[in-house]
């Protein structure tokens, strides 16, 4: 099993719409093959810190979904051109 952890810093003034962008994405998310779990965490001290943490079968499974998660989840916002907007202000630099 292959544990994923990856920490985002995500702007204040968007941290509601990019959880109600993850909680639309995580289904996507699960229907990979392998992906046994994935889930958001936030930080408790700073709010502006979030953590993704998934569960993966194998590394084949997750190096499967690192190559194609970038085009098919950006499909699914690509489909919404507000959220692809808001999503590349997300991060801060």
């Amino acid at each position: 099993m292959i544990k994923r952890i990856v920490k985002l810093k995500i702007k204040e003034e968007y941290i509601s719409d990019f959880v109600i962008l993850f909680n639309q994405i995580k289904p996507e998310i699960i229907k990979f093959q392998g992906c046994l779990s994935v889930e958001l965490l936030n930080d408790i001290h700073t709010k502006t810190i979030f953590f993704t943490y998934s569960l993966w079968e194998t590394e084949h499974d997750l190096n499967y979904y690192r190559k194609l998660a970038s085009s098919k989840l950006g499909e699914l916002v690509g489909k919404n051109l507000e959220l692809r907007n808001k999503l590349k202000k997300y991060e801060e630099n």
